[in-house]
């Protein structure tokens, strides 16, 4: 597994050093008994998917609240459970068309915690920020709200995943002072939702992008599972994106 090292990187708080592997896991389809059911995640199929990962260098795991109908976060509570803390980088976000009130922000990130049987996220994000769903952000004070649990230490790097327009990139990277940016990074979305254009946005911003859906196609059929167990290094559904400058990692949701 190749690694790359986080700018921004916090005082040290585990034995990565900033470390953050080339490939993480997203948990935004995992394997379902029944598939009418989002909830009925097939935890023996998943747990072999968190262990061969983690086995072969992975150190990056993506959940949010509303995955799997809020059953994803639990399930990686309990399948990263046998693994030490300090040896992964944990991912989860905020969802903000949820809100109802200030004192959702606390009572939501206090729930994922205790889902996630952790103290602290690793990566948090502002999640699917877009032209519709950022007033909601912004009308009950979420980003100062987590930039406040990031000075007390239970947000290691703060950031947001986008799927708005450039323009209104420019508007949120300056609302506050962010770590790091999720964006779809794939051929189809270079040109078609400005992708180039968002991410030279921020990296002039001086932010590292977290690369989401690297091989998303109009056209591309669901790959088999054994995709991720590549017979070669540069298998990786990483993509060309990887390489750019400013993009530490790639995070694949696999399809079940």
């Amino acid at each position: 597994m190749e690694y790359r090292v986080c700018r921004n990187n916090p005082a040290p708080y585990n034995d990565l050093s900033g470390k953050i592997s080339l490939l993480g896991l997203g948990t935004m389809r995992l394997p379902l008994r029944d598939a009418a059911d989002q909830t009925s995640i097939d935890e023996e199929k998943a747990q072999e998917i968190f262990d061969y990962a983690y086995a072969h260098g992975v150190n990056y795991f993506d959940t949010a609240y509303p995955y799997h109908g809020g059953m994803s976060e639990k399930f990686c509570g309990k399948a990263l459970a046998k693994y030490p803390r300090a040896s992964y980088h944990l991912a989860s976000k905020l969802p903000g068309w949820l809100l109802k009130c200030d004192e959702d922000v606390p009572r939501i990130f206090n729930e994922q915690l205790a889902n996630c049987r952790t103290d602290y996220f690793d990566f948090y994000l502002a999640h699917s920020v877009h032209e519709s769903s950022w007033p909601n952000y912004a009308k009950y004070h979420a980003y100062d709200q987590l930039n406040e649990l990031r000075k007390a230490g239970k947000i290691k790097r703060l950031g947001f995943s986008f799927h708005g327009s450039a323009e209104q990139l420019a508007e949120i990277l300056a609302a506050g002072d962010w770590d790091f940016v999720q964006l779809q990074l794939n051929y189809f979305d270079w040109d078609y939702q400005q992708s180039r254009k968002k991410y030279e946005l921020c990296a002039a911003a001086g932010l590292q992008v977290i690369v989401m859906e690297p091989v998303r196609t109009p056209f591309a059929p669901k790959p088999p599972l054994c995709c991720i167990r590549p017979p070669r290094k540069r298998a990786w559904p990483a993509g060309p994106f990887a390489g750019l400058p400013a993009c530490p990692m790639c995070c694949a949701y696999f399809p079940a």
